[in-house]
């Protein structure tokens, strides 16, 4: 009963908002330029009145006003995203009552359009343009994890030397079953040179095209020995779940359920058959990039609110996560652990569903790091000579 009473209200902020949307986007169509500067004089106004709210109420329960961590501001935010698409069909006047209540972020100008817009936009170059190169770094012996902190715990950092992903392998009775764990975002630079684990990849993942990180996951994967009927388990972080998603969507592969933490990733189902464990802050901001949406069937949601905004202790190391500190995966590794440790139903219930991961003999563990091949540019240089022996 409570899930069905949280989907109706998630959903019911999703309809009134694609409403406003669509009746603004109809709006500027029929008043002109001048009554189009003031529909978004007032959005405008709109939403800085729920930041000053949201503000006042922070700074009166915790001393701090931080606007990016405000979980009223992140979740507006989530649903403009998600009435992006509204908004324009207002405008062209072809909204529907079913658009307004049936959110689909695949449909010709849903949230996928709009970020493959984006992405068109920013990055002309087709993707896939510098082919991506994938090469094992290490290989060691290691244990079965023992719960979800375990794959929380060996979730690899995207900047560390040994890469960005990480497949394990471990072998039963039946044969090998596989876990595939992906870093998150590297680098939010516009010209990334080199690194696949990018902002252009985030943009394209939300739009569902194919990016240069999820083929170095996939590439990866085929390295490892990962056959198609092989029980796969995915595991990401931010990009790395976007990753996750796509692959279990898409990908081709025999995925058992996807782990993910802090992931773009609300309007994107949960594939048939495919179950999904989501733990997401309530103050994290990048989950309202990819919009918002009611939970789908399949999809468990781990939700945890954090105090000070989940700032974490010590200096700042100047890296974009200290702007948002409730994305840190320090912060979701604390999730996990008090998430496991109320012994849930749903999230018990999906462990034992994926009991093979974690129980059984010591497997094996290998690491990637994928970069793209840039061509190279410069002088040419003389021309050869042949020179008689």
């Amino acid at each position: 009963r409570y899930g069905l009473a949280d989907r109706f209200a998630a959903g019911g902020a999703q309809s009134a908002a694609a409403g406003i949307a669509a009746v603004q986007g109809a709006l500027v169509r029929l008043i002109g330029p001048i009554g189009a500067a003031g529909v978004l004089a007032w959005d405008l106004q709109a939403f800085a009145a729920v930041g000053v709210v949201g503000a006042v109420r922070r700074f009166l329960a915790t001393g701090e006003v931080d606007p990016l961590s405000d979980p009223e501001q992140i979740r507006l935010l989530g649903l403009v995203v998600s009435s992006l698409d509204d908004a324009v069909r207002g405008f062209l006047l072809v909204e529907t009552p079913w658009h307004v209540l049936h959110d689909d972020p695949r449909s010709l100008l849903g949230t996928q359009a709009v970020a493959g817009a984006i992405a068109s936009v920013v990055w002309p170059a087709a993707p896939g343009a510098a082919p991506v190169v994938v090469h094992r770094t290490t290989r060691r012996p290691v244990e079965r994890p023992a719960d979800v902190a375990a794959l929380a715990d060996r979730l690899p950092d995207g900047e560390e030397p040994a890469g960005q992903v990480r497949v394990e392998r471990y072998d039963d009775a039946d044969g090998p079953r596989w876990i595939v764990y992906s870093a998150g975002t590297v680098t939010f630079a516009l010209d990334s040179g080199d690194e696949p684990f990018d902002l252009e990849s985030n943009v394209r993942g939300v739009a569902g095209q194919r990016t240069d990180s999820q083929q170095a996951v996939v590439d990866a994967m085929r390295q490892a020995g990962v056959g198609r009927d092989d029980p796969v388990l995915l595991v990401g972080h931010s990009q790395g779940a976007l990753n996750a998603m796509r692959i279990a969507e898409h990908g081709g592969y025999r995925v058992d359920g996807v782990v993910q933490f802090g992931g773009p990733t609300r309007t994107i189902p949960a594939p048939p058959g495919v179950p999904v464990l989501s733990y997401r802050h309530p103050e994290d901001l990048v989950t309202a990039l990819g919009g918002a949406a009611p939970l789908t069937a399949g999809t468990v949601v781990v939700s945890r609110s954090l105090p000070h905004g989940g700032r974490l202790p010590g200096p700042a190391t100047g890296k974009p996560i200290d702007r948002v500190p409730a994305h840190a995966m320090e912060n979701y590794r604390a999730t996990v652990v008090q998430a496991d440790s109320l012994d849930g139903p749903e999230v018990q219930g999906l462990r034992r569903r994926w009991a093979g991961f974690f129980e059984g003999a010591d497997g094996t563990s290998t690491r990637f790091r994928a970069r793209r091949e840039l061509p190279v540019s410069g002088p040419a240089g003389p021309a050869p000579t042949a020179v008689a022996g």
